[in-house]
């Protein structure tokens, strides 16, 4: 059984193809790209074999090498796994709704994307609705540059909406009066 890391093109190949300077030109090419991406993936097994296994800084580092922002440097650790895990998946379905509302979703609370046909915008756009408060500078860029980097080229953010659920004690009271006249009147 040839492993993915030994495939070689070039041994492969019917003795007809190797004629052809271009042709074995082209087979030495594939069987680069072919090994580059098998040792990518072995790395990114091996990583992942070992995730549960590292300390914070390992996982740290890990954050940078997959291109994931954190802007909350208190995020637990099981936090931050999740992080890298779902980044494998994202990277690969980048430009869909679908990874853009996941990767926020585990950076901010309820996070909500509503596409132009949801809320009656203009085709191509989409509107962000989040209960995070993305008032602060750091926490607003962090979002911006998430969004730039996961949706599609051809799609562009309409509105940042920030809601917020507010809990109060309402007290309703209903009462009734009864009211009586009487008149008495004294004397002819």
């Amino acid at each position: 059984m040839i492993k993915t890391i030994d495939v070689n093109l070039f041994n492969l190949a019917p003795s007809s193809m190797f004629d052809d300077e271009k042709t074995q030109n082209i087979l030495k090419a594939i069987d680069y790209i072919f090994q580059k991406r098998a040792k990518e993936t072995f790395f990114i097994f091996s990583v992942l074999d070992q995730l549960f296994y590292m300390n914070d800084i390992e996982i740290e580092n890990l954050l940078w090498e997959f291109n994931v922002d954190i802007i909350d440097t208190q995020i637990s650790i099981e936090r931050k796994r999740e992080l890298i895990l779902e980044s494998l998946i994202i990277h690969m379905k980048k430009g869909t709704i679908g990874s853009l509302k996941n990767i926020c979703s585990l950076l901010f609370n309820n996070f909500e994307v509503q596409e132009w046909y949801e809320y009656g915008g203009q085709p191509g756009k989409f509107k962000i609705v989040t209960d995070a408060n993305v008032q602060g500078s750091k926490t607003y860029e962090l979002l911006i540059r998430t969004i730039n980097k996961t949706k599609n080229v051809r799609s562009h953010l309409d509105e940042i909406l920030y809601k917020q659920n507010e809990n109060y004690d309402i007290y309703i009271g209903i009462g009734n009066t009864i009211e009586v006249k009487q008149t008495i009147e004294i004397g002819g």
